[in-house]
């Protein structure tokens, strides 16, 4: 811990996990992995309305609310008349995630749950299978089938009373953090990370949502590369970015379609957030 107090903030790294992969700080993978899963966990919360995640804010005057949630719009882009087609269109959805932590099918497990009550655990996971959730970095642990070896359940106590109580807390803590990569970890995954560029290069829409573009992150990615389309539509969000970090953006994303045409990341503008992207561009590819 002790490496981790003097260095970390000194150094200025955009993140702890960019931070550890460095071969000077391998002395403290281990306790910065607890760490990450142990901040990732105290914000999870059975209650949506205490999530970390997701939680509303209030604005002071008026009580409505201000934290815009795109994943409300992704849920309510998806949803069928029917319970048994949920996620059976041929508009196949892949998300390929650079986060640790599990909000995302958490929320769309609980959605489906409240939409089309009566079904099992089983049989909505099933349907949430659907959709290929990828996390390129690993997660804190798998929350919804328990069947998993990798299974961990959602949310974390963090406070204990006795000695027993601290001892299966820091288990279960070690239990999230042992699926965590770091991006050397996941640059020697070959084969997951080749699966996952055939994805890209398949894909008809590609979104980047609140991606900071880094190189080593599309590298892993397979950028630059050839799509198996003649027409791809390619956007991504570029919230508080300036015109020189935006034009990098677009280098470091171009592709080209099976027409031998480039595409050039399409940007709305540097106000733009999430929700705002999602609700006007993203949703098009629902329709």
């Amino acid at each position: 811990m002790n490496h981790i107090e003097k260095y970390l903030f000194k150094s200025q790294s955009k993140s702890i996990d960019a931070w550890l992969a460095k071969d000077e700080n391998n002395i403290s993978v281990d306790t910065g992995k607890l760490l990450i899963a142990y901040f990732l966990s105290r914000s999870e919360n059975d209650d949506f309305s205490k999530n970390g995640f997701f939680k509303p804010t209030l604005k002071p005057k008026s009580g409505s609310d201000n934290k815009k949630n795109w994943y409300k719009l992704l849920i309510n882009s998806m949803y069928t008349d029917n319970f048994n087609d949920f996620g059976s269109t041929n508009k196949k959805l892949t998300i390929i995630t650079f986060n640790y932590d599990r909000s995302l099918e958490y929320y769309l497990f609980n959605a489906l749950k409240g939409m089309y009550p009566g079904h099992s655990d089983e049989q909505y996971f099933h349907r949430l299978s659907q959709i290929d959730i990828f996390h390129l970095y690993g997660n804190i642990g798998e929350c919804l089938n328990e069947k998993s070896p990798n299974y961990v359940p959602y949310g974390i106590n963090h406070s204990f009373k006795s000695d027993r109580e601290r001892h299966e807390f820091f288990k279960e803590l070690e239990a999230r953090a042992k699926n965590i990569k770091l991006i050397p970890e996941a640059q020697s995954d070959i084969e997951f990370t080749k699966g996952l560029k055939n994805k890209l290069e398949d894909a008809r829409y590609i979104y980047f949502i609140d991606f900071a573009y880094d190189k080593l992150n599309l590298e892993i990615l397979g950028f630059t590369f050839q799509t198996k389309r003649q027409n791809v539509t390619m956007a991504g969000t570029v919230y508080g970015m300036q015109d020189g970090e935006i034009a990098l953006a677009k280098i470091r994303t171009k592709i080209e379609t099976a027409r031998n045409s480039q595409v050039e990341l399409k940007c709305i503008d540097n106000k733009c957030d999430a929700y705002k992207f999602f609700s006007t561009e993203v949703v098009r590819a629902f329709s």
